[in-house]
């Protein structure tokens, strides 16, 4: 779960008031109970993080009287504190922003036995978000304060830092919203993570701490930085195109996942010196890596040779193509790259022209999880039934000896017609035990092919199919026909076919909060349209791995 500070009120006047309304605003608040000696006070501190401070050291021995108010807690209060912190959980929500964050403050002011259980559910305190203007001293305190209170639960801290011009090499630290004392401080002496989430907009910041943390004494192994199993770096503006020898990528934790957001390539020529120079010990040691970039495959697929214990792998293209660069030496057209281990394999904004580039190059002996999505800028790509992409799907679903483990195929937003949808499925989908088609165009005509098709049945290709159908709009006769297969499904009948709602949450899109290039001059590398608003909230690697 996800908490939500900013610490720069300051900014704008209209966001002064915006993260604690009960506090702050009476008007907007959901509940009567405020904090008297907030709201009564001539000024307001100049920090929104130091009104949360305040009141999280408020929370151990307040106690409100207040008895022309009615309220029935009696129930509530008879419930035991692990109950309530629960409930509490709930009502507070996964996808926590600066106003859940005044939510859980009200539970905590209610009455004595909610603050208890509060304050108890460790739950509730594991994870929190940040955006200051700079990261100070009194930044870092309210941190450590916040996560003193999630006992031994896995932490999870992010930090959004307002866009800034690029911090030039040899920038001393404070020289930016993130590259600063505190920070490098922070990142060494700091309380125990498990996963940091760090979005800036250039790669120069993180090479300005990594150097700042060298500074600092302390024993090497026993920093906050060193002990994190999870890292995921944001860059929205700049790349670095230093020398290996100098790459920030040399001074990585051990990680046993990484999400990477890299900025947008633009062109052939743009970012050529741009490199990837990871050790291949840190590449060995992870098992989940997300990359997000437009780059080409001549940069990403030796990278991804390198990770030979990765599980889950997601890569979000941008829609763009993973074209190979036609300068790349010949024995590169040739080469397989072997994950040996990968399990699940996700594609967001895929380009259908770019299937054929990256599927036929990847060996997944153990792949059994496939998610595809051609979202993007609110439109589908239209798909046209061309071999080699369909050959690609079968060169990747499909061993050696010609045996499958592929578990579950997802295809997400596709304009295709019934025709190559079903050529698809005889030579290629069939071969998954589940098949999801999400946001993708399903006719009559195509269902009857599936389950009257004498080469279907003969061949044995589809005996322990099923098939999902989600979010798609259907007619009447489509609606029938679903309905009265469905009681033949139920005895036995293969494929199996059933219609999912939107709200079934198995089958929902894996979102990242920051797979757009929110600052990008070329309207064709923002998402922010496909990402409807995800950004506010935050889903870490760590806790998504079922997906």
């Amino acid at each position: 779960m996800s908490m939500c500070i900013a610490a720069a009120p300051q900014e704008s006047a209209c966001h002064q008031h915006t993260l604690f309304p009960t506090i702050m605003d009476p008007q907007a608040s959901r509940g009567p109970f405020l904090l008297p000696r907030v709201v009564g006070s001539p000024s307001v501190p100049a920090s929104d993080l130091d009104v949360e401070n305040d009141l999280l050291k408020g929370l151990d021995g307040i106690h409100l009287e207040q008895p022309h108010v009615k309220t029935n807690t009696r129930t509530s209060q008879s419930l035991p504190p692990e109950i309530l912190g629960q409930i509490f959980s709930f009502a507070t929500g996964l996808s926590m922003t600066a106003r859940s964050v005044a939510h859980l403050i009200d539970l905590c002011l209610v009455c004595q036995a909610w603050r208890a259980a509060a304050l108890v559910t460790h739950q509730l305190w594991s994870s929190l978000e940040v955006r200051p203007a700079s990261f100070t001293q009194g930044v870092a305190e309210g941190i450590e304060r916040w996560f003193s209170r999630a006992g031994t639960m896995s932490k999870s801290l992010a930090i959004f830092t307002p866009q800034h011009t690029y911090c030039y090499d040899g920038y001393e630290l404070g020289g930016c919203p993130l590259a600063t004392l505190a920070m490098a401080r922070f990142l060494t002496e700091g309380p125990k993570l498990d996963h940091l989430s760090m979005y800036s907009s250039s790669s120069e910041c993180l090479r300005s701490l990594v150097l700042g943390m060298k500074e600092i004494d302390c024993e090497e192994g026993s920093r906050l930085w060193d002990r994190l199993r999870s890292l995921r770096f944001v860059v929205f503006r700049e790349w670095e195109t230093f020398e290996p020898s100098n790459a920030i990528f040399l001074a990585l934790p051990q990680l046993s996942s990484f999400h990477l957001h890299l900025p947008a390539s633009r062109n052939r020529t743009h970012g050529r010196g741009a490199k990837l120079p990871f050790t291949k010990a840190f590449l060995a040691n992870l098992t989940n890596i997300v990359l997000g970039c437009n780059w080409d495959g001549t940069k990403i697929l030796p990278v991804l040779a390198c990770c030979i214990n990765v599980e889950s792998l997601t890569l979000h293209h941008k829609s763009t193509p993973f074209a190979i660069n036609p300068l790349a030496p010949p024995e590169f057209e040739q080469r397989l790259f072997v994950l040996p281990n990968l399990k699940t394999l996700r594609l967001r904004q895929a380009n259908p022209d770019s299937l054929d580039d990256l599927l036929s190059r990847l060996q997944t002996p153990c792949l059994s999880e496939v998610d595809i999505s051609f979202a993007a800028f609110g439109f589908r790509w239209q798909f046209d039934g061309d071999f080699y992409v369909a050959n690609a799907f079968r060169s990747l679903f499909l061993t050696a000896d010609g045996q499958t483990k592929l578990q579950r195929l997802r295809i997400h937003s596709l304009n295709i017609t019934e025709q190559h949808l079903f050529s698809l499925v005889q030579t290629s989908f069939g071969f998954a035990e589940l098949l999801v088609l999400d946001e993708v165009p399903v006719t009559r005509t195509f269902l009857d092919w599936l389950t009257l098709s004498p080469r279907l049945n003969r061949e044995y290709l589809l005996k322990s199919i099923e098939l999902r159908i989600r979010r798609c709009d259907v007619d009447m006769d489509l609606e029938q026909f679903l309905d009265a297969y469905a009681k033949y499904a139920g005895r036995g009948m293969f494929p199996k076919i059933t219609r999912v709602y939107a709200n079934d949450e198995e089958n929902e899109l894996h979102h990242e909060d920051d797979d757009s290039d929110s600052d990008s001059s070329e309207s064709t590398f923002d998402s922010d349209e496909f990402n409807n608003g995800v950004r506010e909230t935050i889903y870490h690697t760590l806790e998504h791995t079922d997906l």
